[in-house]
């Protein structure tokens, strides 16, 4: 079987190669296509240990087709990043951390049923409107603690867990109604506007 480098331009990012060479511990002129459909999950850091940034091309992960797990670090998104991302059918879960958003609603599709949050930028619960998600993690900071108000959540039919992490939750008692299939909800290191209304929930 050829080699990636024998395949005109496979890859648009040097950072991306470099990444699948760590992963498969091989060259990237030994690297077969095998070795690229055994890689269900991938972490993508944008930022090198000096600080300065990594200069990745999203369309490159259209060459994993079996990757199921999807992790960034760093990264800043607008609509377009989000919209090439949910062209990955086959991805079901995407972890964000430290990363930046400029966009109004995520808007992801069904084949996406986990994501996670944490400490990101630019991210309003309002943003995961119509996102069909099953479980949905958002971790903030400890030390500024945002407000997140549950009726934001909008056209949640399909969430079963969610986890909302070091915030000041607002109409915590509206949960069921924006959301009514949850079953499971974490609220480690948030406080509550009213904590007599968590009783109300029966999950």
């Amino acid at each position: 079987m050829k080699g990636i480098n024998d395949m005109n331009e496979r890859f648009q990012s040097k950072d991306f190669v470099s990444d699948l060479e760590s992963i498969t511990r091989k060259n990237i002129t030994e690297i077969t296509e095998n070795d690229l459909n055994k890689i269900e999950r991938i972490v993508l850091n944008c930022k090198n240990y000096d600080g300065t940034d990594k200069d990745y091309n999203l369309a490159d992960l259209a060459n994993l087709k079996n990757l199921k797990i999807l992790s960034f670090s760093k990264f800043k998104f607008d609509r377009e990043d989000i919209e090439k991302i949910n062209s990955f059918s086959q991805i079901s879960f995407i972890d964000f951390d430290f990363c930046e958003f400029a966009l109004s609603d995520f808007n992801f599709k069904s084949h996406v049923e986990y994501l996670t949050f944490y400490v990101c930028k630019g991210l309003e619960l309002n943003t995961l409107n119509n996102t069909k998600a099953r479980k949905i993690m958002i971790v903030g900071s400890e030390l500024e603690r945002e407000v997140i108000d549950i009726l934001d959540l909008k056209n949640a039919e399909n969430l079963m867990e969610l986890s909302l992490n070091n915030f000041y939750i607002k109409n915590i008692d509206k949960l069921l109604t924006v959301a009514p299939n949850i079953n499971s909800l974490n609220i480690d290191g948030s406080k509550l506007e009213d904590n007599s209304k968590l009783d109300t929930i029966k999950i």
